[in-house]
């Protein structure tokens, strides 16, 4: 396996290390936090149904998001 040394600053440390599990190193920790899954390990996860409910969901929850924030922008309009 590759090595790259990088710099970050005592406070970057500090947040990482209160991060740090025990037996976990300073990249698993990196790993950990910015590494999830990407969109195709999640494939095939759920059937059809609940995958379409899920999309379903969503998309109601972003119209509903939008619809918040029209009328945040007109009330500050106002």
């Amino acid at each position: 396996m590759a090595v790259k040394t990088i710099t970050i600053t005592e406070e970057a440390y500090r947040k990482l290390a209160r991060l740090k599990r025990e037996h976990e190193s300073f990249t698993d920790v990196i790993n950990r936090a910015l590494g999830g899954p990407s969109a195709l390990e999640l494939a095939g996860l759920l059937d059809s149904a609940t995958a379409d409910k899920v999309k379903s969901d969503i998309r109601r929850m972003r119209r509903h998001i939008e619809a918040r924030m029209e009328r945040t922008r007109k009330a500050m309009k106002s």
